[in-house]
């Protein structure tokens, strides 16, 4: 007997599920919601580099000696955040998707020195 891809995905997506603990219904969503990310991918890059360079000029300007990174949550460890979540959370639609994750894109600041801390807290 043999199976088509989709059915292989489908029989791959449902045993993932009863691993994972996770409600069937919600893979479906998850998935639109993770090919929508991955279209949107470059411009979540780009933001966080564009904040990452103001925010290190504006450490230079005060005279702040810091490593400053930046990244887009990669849609492999967003997938994986996702199944894990939806354990305890119902998303109905996207927008509970984003309100839920916070961390599409994100920016580090790693002081050289401690005592600047009080500098750069907002």
């Amino acid at each position: 007997m043999s199976t088509t891809p989709l059915a292989c995905n489908i029989f791959v997506i449902k045993n993932k599920c009863e691993l994972l603990n996770v409600e069937a219904s919600l893979v479906p969503l998850i998935e639109e919601f993770l090919e929508h990310y991955n279209r949107e991918f470059d411009y979540y890059t780009e933001v966080a580099r564009i904040v990452q360079q103001q925010l290190e000029a504006t450490l230079l300007s005060h005279g702040i000696r810091a490593m400053v990174t930046s990244r887009a949550k990669r849609p492999d460890r967003l997938r994986e955040k996702l199944m894990k979540r939806s354990r305890d959370k119902v998303y109905q639609v996207f927008n509970d998707i984003y309100k839920d994750v916070i961390d599409l894109a994100g920016v580090r600041v790693a002081l050289y020195f401690p005592g600047d801390r009080g500098r750069v807290e907002c």
